[in-house]
């Protein structure tokens, strides 16, 4: 992948984004300075947690655009890691039991719906993506918490597996692995 092709993918990239979502007046002004090198402003394209369609479908797209971009990736997620994610915070336990009397609101939802994924038992992280797809949608925030609130219910009822410590995944096809971001950073350079 050639800079060049990057930087021109990335300035259209830049440019569909601000007029799909302009700004408003409670968002603040954006001004454009001078940048070194005579540029007029730079943006920065990010991709964050190593979905398999970045590599897969955005990367040649963006390469054949000319598109630089930086990606997040979370290594412990990969097949073969040797480190993985945990949970900080309060004990999950102590979570799980103040689910059965107090309702997932505004004020515990991100601990709740953060410690979900991290309970040790399969279909659970299915549960904190779709929380947080539903939240960041910004339109029905009641029901991201009815989510968080459906998946504590069946964990405390039992519903859940335990899962099997850092097994790799039945869907693997669904999985950046290490050799292909390999691939991909030996095409960058």
């Amino acid at each position: 992948m050639k800079y060049k092709s990057w930087s021109r993918t990335f300035v259209i990239a830049a440019v569909v984004f601000f007029f799909a979502f302009p700004l408003t007046a409670q968002e603040g002004r954006t001004e454009i300075t001078k940048w070194q090198y005579g540029k007029s402003g730079a943006v920065s394209l990010t991709y964050d947690d190593g979905s398999i369609n970045q590599f897969r479908v955005a990367v040649p797209l963006m390469d054949n655009l000319g598109f630089p971009a930086t990606f997040f990736i979370i290594t412990g997620q990969i097949p073969g890691s040797q480190y993985h994610g945990t949970f900080i915070g309060r004990p999950t336990k102590a979570i799980i039991e103040e689910t059965a009397s107090v309702p997932t609101s505004k004020e515990n939802f991100f601990e709740r719906a953060s410690a979900i994924a991290f309970l040790g038992y399969e279909g659970t992280a299915t549960y904190h993506t779709q929380a947080g797809e539903t939240y960041d949608e910004g339109k029905d925030f009641a029901k991201a918490y009815r989510i968080i609130d459906d998946a504590y219910a069946k964990v405390r009822a039992g519903a859940f597996k335990p899962a099997v410590a850092h097994e790799a995944s039945a869907n693997q096809e669904n999985r950046i692995t290490w050799d292909e971001l390999g691939m991909n950073l030996r095409a960058i350079r």
